[in-house]
């Protein structure tokens, strides 16, 4: 590496200085009430290959899942997005991740147990436990695979780290 160094060229360490957080807007807050047809309608522009029936009960499922949570509809629909494309049979290539939004149930199993996911955060210089229920579908991996079940336990697993990094 060092013989084929060219003299004179540095590292680009000006980018580092106009990427800032503190820089970045601030977000955004989604609607208190987010309107289920115009979702859908998004969701099927958003997914270019999603029907119109199929965008009507996935904006039901986030919806209501989002609401159980506390959690940004929009930012499910972005994770869905993300992860899969919209495709309920997405496989990931990378390791077991199922589902809409590739949830990697081997690394969450532990956390739920009873319909209850437990977590810790930080709490100063302590960790607190927290858990909530999470009862509404049993957590195995065939389960994480179905679409409404996968964006119940997105939802839930959102606002869990939306927890962890509050405090």
């Amino acid at each position: 590496w060092v013989a084929r160094r060219r003299p004179g060229i540095r590292p680009n360490t000006l980018l580092t200085e106009r990427v800032l957080i503190e820089d970045w807007p601030t977000e955004p807050r989604s609607p208190a009430n987010v309107d289920r047809d115009v979702f859908a309608e998004s969701l099927r522009e958003l997914c270019w290959s999603m029907n119109h029936a199929r965008s009507e009960r996935y904006a039901d499922w986030i919806l209501r899942s989002a609401g159980d949570f506390h959690v940004d509809p929009f930012l499910i629909a972005a994770l869905m997005y993300r992860e899969s494309r919209c495709d309920p049979e997405a496989v990931n290539v990378d390791g077991p991740a199922l589902g809409l939004t590739q949830i990697p149930w081997d690394m969450y199993r532990g956390l739920v147990e009873a319909r209850v996911l437990s977590y810790r955060v930080i709490a100063g210089a302590s960790q607190e436990d927290r858990s909530f229920r999470v009862d509404r579908f049993p957590f195995g991996p065939l389960r994480v695979q179905q679409a409404e079940a996968n964006l119940y336990f997105a939802a839930a697993l959102l606002s869990m780290w939306e927890g962890q990094h509050q405090t």
